[in-house]
């Protein structure tokens, strides 16, 4: 569509309140045409409003369907999703979720969390925008979602597709490891989505890989247009920001000498910087005027934490006169919109430190000192940044480049030219495995965690181990939640939690496994931990105060606060349903669905048309077909008996007249339980039953598909239909697949849902069919092969993802989620 650059501008000053920046527009003039971008701009230069403002104005103009919105730090989510927040409210778009009498969540909010600490996305489907960690996005995209069961393993591997993907603050991902993979996706799904990437300090080694993989449009665009961005930028023209570097160590006293109005002060621990917090508030007892002091770091339940930030908004933002000193964590980095005059810090390696300067003189007409003190003396005090042998190498480097300039004025020219000093040779090196190569190793865990099922740990591309962290919840053995989400949880590292393991006399604390019986089992070992993605300590063990915040250890007595999950698509009993009332009901989601998706619009419609030559028409019945036969295995003879066996049990005078998709079940109904596990008669599997019989169908199915492409579609959605419930062909099945004859009524059954009279000679044949395994197989393989893979694996998540989601909702509306 052509950009009305005057219609956008005076759509963001209307929002906003100010008008944007040349190269803000330059931002929107790109989105508008589909581009990906590099947003390379000073800290304050409005980096987020130049994301968020673009696609509000687009949302009613066939723009994407979502906008991810992807941190490094789940820390830093809170800002920008009360941001996005209020910008919608401001348009009059739902922030918050609107239910019906029977609890069902009939309007979502426009901008939706999802976090490890606040899940309140977990398919990445509630939300129009979607606050985010990369992590949670890449576990999704490889198959192993973090926080979802095994049985859920697919259903976010396509979330990206149709989506505005942002990657903010990319340089603080590992290079090595999240950064290229999430490159590889971005690259593997193409034109279905389309990403921006939002720095200030990235090296050329990294910007290079997004050149040549994606093809990104710079913003700003060469030398004069960097130069014409920051004389455009108040923040930068208008402030004046020294550096000071000191010989001695960080002590409340030294950021009380130089206290004026509102310091800052960030450390790289959090215990540090609860130490810092008291020592300054015991000495600040006696002094006869009062200091705001403020303690934020990460481990901050998300009521504690809001109020803070909002705090911290008041005295810390644009044109505060308060005296106050914040006392902060790496979380201050990215996303808080605050400014102080006195900004005091550890070492830290350039790109951080730079960050952190960020927030030192960051308003039009401030001045600051950014004050830089050497680690302080104690075991290990390097850490994170390194690991237990030893201290990373920019470590060394941000020394070096601090004794040649130890004091004087901070620009931004200067800071760019130190951060390539500082870190360009170690990206380089970290990348150098580049990003096809990460993208065949990404293709191999989907093909073992998605098609042959033996399932394999995908942390290792995208985070370190050492880093690696887990959510913690504190509560007393007697009250432990019966699911995770029924509290807040903080995130916390293994390898805290082992020095705390193996600190305390006798093993405390329970893991959960999900197991329907006792999902909490007692930490026995750190093997435990090592598996562990949610565990519970007693508060006796790890206390929590509103002011300081989680103290692993230490004795208290606070718990997680209770929290209320979103509803899910239902969590009512399951009803009795025939097979024809289901697959139509999922059909028609799974239309509805299209439409939220915008199938006809970029980026999807267009992206499936230039990518594949699919057209739009023929996209809308791949959906529809897969939803209409997701569940035709069920018309099997066996799972028929094993239905009306069951309703019959349930309900004695029940008549089987119908084939039926569903049986009425309370799982919360012990009777109905045990009822199940008494009966003479299992239920069979019917998703290979479904995609096998099937792909004798699908051909009458998809008319508006090209005749080339016919065949590779219908394998795509044999492949979502098999896939839908989580499963793959199970080895243990032999050649014949475990899949039975259909049930009489079968034809008539599908005539009605369909539309189609079937061939029933045809399937006749198949239900003979002694090697059923290879014919599905041949079928599968066209897309589902190691070599056809990346190109044909964006469809078939898509498609398996349409059809869960389609599946749950239309299930939902009349019985229970799956």
């Amino acid at each position: 569509m052509p950009f009305d650059e005057v219609g956008y501008s005076d759509f963001f000053a209307a929002l906003v309140g100010v008008p944007p920046y040349p190269y803000q527009i330059d931002m929107a003039r790109l989105l508008i045409a589909g581009k990906n971008i590099l947003l390379r701009a000073p800290t304050g230069a409005g980096k987020t409003l130049a994301v968020l403002a673009p696609f509000f104005y687009l949302y009613t103009q066939n723009g994407p369907a979502r906008l991810i919105y992807a941190l490094p730090l789940r820390s830093l989510a809170n800002s920008i999703y009360q941001e996005a927040t209020d910008l919608a409210g401001k348009l009059g778009l739902p922030t918050d979720a609107q239910l019906d009498q029977r609890g069902r969540e009939r309007v979502s909010p426009f901008v939706t969390m999802q976090t490890g600490e606040q899940p309140d996305d977990k398919f990445f489907d509630r939300g129009r925008i979607i606050v985010t960690t990369y992590d949670q996005v890449l576990s999704g995209l490889l198959d192993g979602p973090y926080g979802l069961s095994d049985r859920l393993h697919n259903i976010n591997a396509a979330a990206i597709a149709g989506a505005l993907v942002v990657f903010d603050e990319f340089h603080l991902m590992e290079p090595a490891r999240a950064f290229l993979t999430s490159v590889a996706f971005s690259n593997l799904f193409g034109d279905l989505c389309q990403s921006v990437w939002m720095t200030a300090t990235a090296t050329t080694a990294l910007e290079a890989i997004l050149v040549d993989a994606l093809a990104v449009q710079m913003v700003p665009g060469g030398e004069m247009g960097r130069e014409e961005l920051l004389q455009s930028l108040p923040s930068v023209t208008q402030v004046t920001r020294t550096l000071q570097s000191h010989d001695y160590h960080l002590t409340a006293d030294s950021i009380l000498r130089s206290h004026r109005s509102r310091s800052g002060v960030v450390v790289n621990t959090v215990g540090r910087a609860q130490r810092i917090f008291t020592d300054l508030k015991e000495k600040l007892r006696t002094r006869p005027t009062p200091i705001n002091l403020i303690l934020l770091h990460s481990k901050f339940f998300s009521g504690d934490r809001r109020a803070k930030e909002q705090k911290l908004r008041t005295v810390f933002g644009k044109g505060s006169r308060h005296s106050a000193i914040l006392v902060a964590t790496q979380v201050v980095e990215a996303g808080l919109d605050i400014s102080c005059d006195s900004l005091h810090t550890e070492l830290c390696p350039m790109n951080a430190l730079i960050q952190r300067a960020g927030r030192c003189a960051r308003f039009p007409g401030e001045d600051g000192t950014v004050h830089v003190y050497p680690l302080p003396a104690e075991e290990k005090a390097w850490l994170p940044y390194g690991d237990t042998k030893g201290e990373d190498a920019t470590m060394l480097r941000t020394r070096l480049v601090l004794e040649r300039f130890p004091t004087g004025t901070m620009n931004y020219r200067d800071a760019v030219t130190w951060v390539e000093e500082v870190h360009a040779e170690d990206d380089a090196i970290a990348v150098r495995e580049g990003w096809w190569d990460r993208q065949s190793k990404c293709i191999g865990l989907i093909e073992q965690n998605a098609i042959h099922r033996a399932p394999v740990r995908i942390a290792h591309l995208i985070r370190g181990d050492e880093s690696d962290t887990l959510r913690l919840i504190v509560a007393n053995h007697h009250d432990l939640p019966a699911a995770p989400g029924e509290r807040e949880a903080l995130s916390i590292s293994r390898r805290a939690l082992y020095r705390l393991f193996n600190s305390l006399p006798q093993p405390v604390g329970s893991v959960w496994d999900g197991s329907a019986e006792d999902p909490w089992k007692p930490i026995r070992s750190g093997e435990d931990i090592r598996k562990a993605y949610v565990i519970c300590l007693p508060p006796q063990v790890a206390a929590y105060d509103s002011e300081l915040g989680l103290m692993p250890g230490v004795p208290g007595s606070q718990v997680s606060p209770r929290r209320s999950e979103p509803p899910a698509p239902g969590y009512a009993p399951l009803r009795a349903e025939s097979w024809v009332d289901h697959a139509c009901r999922v059909s028609e989601e799974s239309q509805r669905r299209l439409q939220r998706e915008r199938f006809q619009t970029a980026p999807l419609g267009a992206a499936a048309w230039s990518r594949y030559g699919i057209p739009p028409e023929a996209l809308s019945e791949a959906v529809r077909a897969c939803a209409l036969l997701h569940d035709l295995g069920k018309l099997q003879h066996e799972w028929q008996v094993w239905a009306e066996t069951f309703q019959r049990s349930r309900e004695p005078s029940y008549v089987h007249v119908v084939p039926l998709a569903h049986t009425d079940f309370d799982p919360a109904n012990p009777n109905d339980r045990k009822r199940e596990q008494g009966l003479k008669v299992r239920r069979p599997r019917h998703a290979t039953a479904s995609a096998y019989y099937g792909g004798a169908l699908l051909a009458r199915l998809l008319p508006s598909a090209p005749e080339d492409l016919r065949v590779p579609i219908a394998s795509a959605c044999a492949a979502a239909i098999l896939a839908h419930h989580g499963g793959w062909f199970p080895a243990q099945d032999g050649q014949g697949g475990g899949i039975g004859h259909l049930c009489s009524e079968w034809a008539s059954a599908v005539e009605q849902s369909l539309g189609i009279t079937p061939d029933t000679v045809v399937i006749s044949k198949l239900q003979y069919e002694a090697d059923k395994r290879s014919r599905m197989q041949r079928l599968l393989g066209v897309c589902c092969n190691r070599d056809s893979l990346p190109r044909w694996w964006p469809l078939v998540a898509f498609l398996t993802r349409t059809v869960r989601l389609s599946d749950q909702r239309a299930t939902a509306e009349v019985c229970y989620y799956e």
